[in-house]
């Protein structure tokens, strides 16, 4: 079970976004991936969303 706090906080994103009907990708980046692509792609209602979820205790990069 996940015991990071932002993943947990991503889950409950997730959990919230789809009980809504949106369609949610969470994106897992890896080595070989671009840099800057947000944490959730969410298709909402047609329109495209995305969110970088991230704790108040850090700071997005300039790139995302």
């Amino acid at each position: 079970m996940a015991t990071n706090k932002e993943t947990l906080l991503t889950k409950k994103i997730v959990k919230e976004l789809e009980k809504r009907g949106f369609v949610v990708y969470k994106y897992h980046g890896n080595m070989f991936s671009e840099i800057g692509v947000p944490d959730l792609l969410v298709n909402a209602n047609g329109a495209f969303v995305a969110i970088e979820v991230k704790l108040d205790t850090n700071k997005p990069t300039p790139i995302q």
